[in-house]
């Protein structure tokens, strides 16, 4: 089936939800709780791990788009200014090809 599988450490996950990814059980507790609207941490805390991943993962594929959007407009409106242009094509070109940043 056409599924998209991803994968995130826990430290990438602890950080899009506290700020911190060295953020324990507790403290992802909390914070999911008060993004959620809860009263309370979700009990068991695995729960809010559960939570805590489908946010990470919301989050970081809705900004990685909105990157690669700006980026392909910015590069498509000012093809012309060439101090900016390896800049941009780079980055465009590693977010869209997952290859690493060259150094310019």
């Amino acid at each position: 089936a056409n599924c998209e599988v991803v994968s995130y450490t826990p430290t990438q996950v602890k950080a899009s939800v506290t700020g911190s990814g060295k953020a324990d059980k507790r403290q992802i507790g909390r914070m999911i709780a008060k993004i959620c609207g809860l009263s309370a941490p979700l009990s068991p805390p695995d729960a809010s791990d559960a939570v805590a991943l489908a946010i990470c993962h919301l989050w970081r594929t809705s900004t990685e788009e909105k990157i690669k959007k700006r980026a392909a407009e910015f590069y498509e409106n000012n093809k012309e200014k060439t101090i900016y242009f390896n800049h941009i094509a780079a980055y465009y070109n590693w977010l869209n090809k997952d290859q690493p940043l060259p150094l310019i």
